[in-house]
């Protein structure tokens, strides 16, 4: 997507860890190896979504700021978990799961629904867990093996102890997520 100048592209996000990146970054690395075409996240951009806003304004960017702190007040820090899984989204996305977890599921309606209430409309995808590895090349698809490719990868937990307003910034290599606004969940 252009981004448009003088608006933000923002979601709200979970980070990864650093040894849970870890240990999915060297589990990744035989996959990367067998498929080298396609275009890879890097370690350091991995996040879970919980909802993805799009273009807004200034004004809009800070009533994202603001959803963020809402839904991060009413949800105490809790532990996510790598499934150990590999899936697909059609053949468009392949991703890492994440095992089950109700808090997750939570903070996502949660999150949700405090944009809503601000007026910010998100995504209409349902949530799920998931940390995007790679996509295909463009005008591609992944590999049909990506759907039964033998994989186990770890099951890392971790804290979660805050919810990021991450902006999506396109650039050479693949696109960056900085933050631009951290809310910290009470313990």
């Amino acid at each position: 997507m252009t981004p448009v100048p003088g608006r933000e592209r923002l979601f709200v996000a979970v980070d990864v860890a650093d040894e849970a990146r870890a240990a999915l970054a060297e589990a990744v690395e035989p996959l990367q190896q067998r498929w080298p075409s396609l275009r890879w996240v890097r370690p350091e951009s991995w996040h879970i979504t919980l909802a993805f806003v799009g273009q807004v304004s200034p004004r809009r960017a800070a009533a994202v700021d603001a959803a963020a702190h809402c839904a991060a007040a009413g949800i105490r820090v809790f532990e996510v978990r790598l499934s150990g899984a590999l899936g697909t989204f059609g053949r468009s996305v392949l991703w890492a799961g994440l095992a089950p977890s109700p808090p997750l599921e939570h903070v996502a309606r949660g999150t949700r629904g405090a944009l809503a209430d601000r007026g910010i409309a998100t995504d209409d995808k349902p949530f799920h867990a998931h940390l995007t590895l790679a996509r295909p090349p463009r005008r591609g698809r992944l590999p049909a093996e990506a759907k039964t490719v033998d994989w186990v990868g770890p099951t890392a937990g971790w804290d979660v102890g805050r919810l990021a307003v991450r902006r999506s910034e396109p650039a050479p290599g693949g696109a960056r997520y900085p933050s631009r606004f951290s809310a910290p969940l009470p313990h």
